[in-house]
């Protein structure tokens, strides 16, 4: 029954998108090229569609390459549709052509689910995987987020460019900066992930496997303190989140609550602070389309890249068996010999021996300092050599771009890191 339920919306949405599918089969006879993502992580299509951005640069026919994507919330789990629509509108400007449908997005995911590409270019370059693209003259795409994307990025790199922002959506920004008595980059941003959007998102689904990445919000209080008396305010966003105590905030500190009909806020708030103090949580990825800095606490595991204005603050690696702390590289070893990588479901650290140690808030407390100063002064360069032999260890196997650690932690840690 539940088959024919999919056949037959299969058929009623082609009846009703025969304009798009002309215009797809019109294209494909053509020989253009057809990309789409899933939209339902705000992290994983905001970095797909910056990374296939990032290969249009390269690309000398431009038009050849057309975006199929679908903004039906009835159909998919969109996580947010005001970002989505900033996006594409983004590729609009760029006169990268567009196909609204449902039928396709479904008929694509088909195909694609014969020949899923993710797994095998997970943690190579993005280019790597459009020139295989291109190689193979596939005609139908599905772009993927790999976990080289923000590190391949130039220090300068926006998105989409604030100012134009600003003007277009110049009513949102300004009202909503305003009933938080806020101004331009005179605040932060802040979140820490928890199990709340998940399991909205998600009811049925264990996400347990990866809760190591969760923090408490209250670990912040120092960290957002220390802002305060910086003249500066906080707001902590994000619109699916636990509940905290009300004795945490103050109008110097607020706890915006939204719901998923204020889309827009996220992007809005987020785009014009001074920096996104935040965890490895998908949301960070908004303060990329801006090149908003990051401070990226609790990042568990190092094995990715970032952009260049961020700090992190690395979680660390112990043995469940003696209790000692181990060098990263050891755990790379020990993850790849197992033949997984962290953000599979197969994995568990408890099958491997290992138990993740979290960011404490004096470690938050200093990375918030440091990132604070760097942006006053406009330095985002190594500040001790262990950071600089970190980064060369992490280019030989394949990272291009792990982030500034957060200098007092990287001395005292260095053995953890080189």
């Amino acid at each position: 029954m539940k088959k024919l339920l999919i056949i037959i919306k299969f058929i009623k949405y082609g009846l009703l998108e025969l304009n798009q599918i002309f215009i797809f089969l019109i294209n494909y006879l053509r020989g253009k090229k057809f990309f789409y993502t899933d939209v339902d992580r705000v992290g994983e299509f905001i970095m797909a569609f910056i990374g296939f951005d990032e290969f249009l640069k390269k690309e000398n026919n431009k038009s050849n390459h057309i975006i199929v994507y679908s903004d039906n919330s009835n159909e998919f789990k969109i996580a947010n549709k005001f970002i989505l629509n900033e996006i594409l509108a983004t590729f609009q400007q760029k006169n990268i052509r567009l196909i609204n449908s449902v039928f396709l997005i479904k008929f694509f995911k088909f195909i694609n689910s014969k020949k899923n590409l993710s797994a095998k270019f997970d943690i190579k370059p993005t280019n790597e995987y459009y020139n295989f693209i291109k190689i193979k003259n596939l005609k139908i795409n599905n772009m993927i987020r790999s976990q080289l994307t923000n590190g391949e990025l130039n220090k300068n790199f926006y998105f989409i460019d604030l100012e134009k922002f600003n003007n277009k959506h110049s009513n949102l920004v300004t009202n909503l900066l305003k009933s938080n008595n806020l101004k331009k980059k005179n605040y932060i941003t802040t979140f820490t992930r928890d199990n709340e959007y998940l399991k909205s998102i998600y009811p049925k689904f264990d996400f347990s496997y990866h809760e190591y990445r969760n923090l408490g919000y209250e670990k912040l209080e120092q960290s957002i303190n220390f802002i305060i008396s910086r003249n500066l305010k906080a707001v902590r966003v994000g619109n699916i989140k636990k509940k905290i105590n009300k004795s945490l905030f103050s109008d110097d500190h607020i706890d915006l609550n939204y719901s998923l009909n204020n889309e827009h806020i996220e992007m809005c708030m987020i785009s014009n602070s001074k920096f996104f103090l935040t965890d490895t949580s998908g949301i960070a990825d908004i303060a990329d389309i801006f090149n908003v800095p990051t401070a990226k606490v609790n990042w568990c595991p190092v094995f990715s890249s970032v952009k260049k204005k961020a700090i992190i603050l690395p979680s660390l690696f112990k043995s469940k068996t003696t209790k000692k702390l181990l060098n990263f590289f050891d755990v790379f070893e020990l993850l790849n010999k197992s033949g997984l990588f962290y953000n599979q479901k197969t994995l568990s650290y408890n099958d491997l021996d290992l138990e993740i140690v979290k960011s404490s808030e004096e470690d938050i407390l200093n990375t918030t300092k440091e990132i604070n100063s760097r942006i006053d002064e406009d330095n985002f360069s190594p500040l001790n050599d262990y950071q600089i032999k970190f980064e060369e260890k992490m280019r030989r196997i394949g990272f291009i771009n792990p982030g500034l650690i957060e200098n007092n932690f990287i001395k005292k840690n260095y053995k953890l890191f080189v």
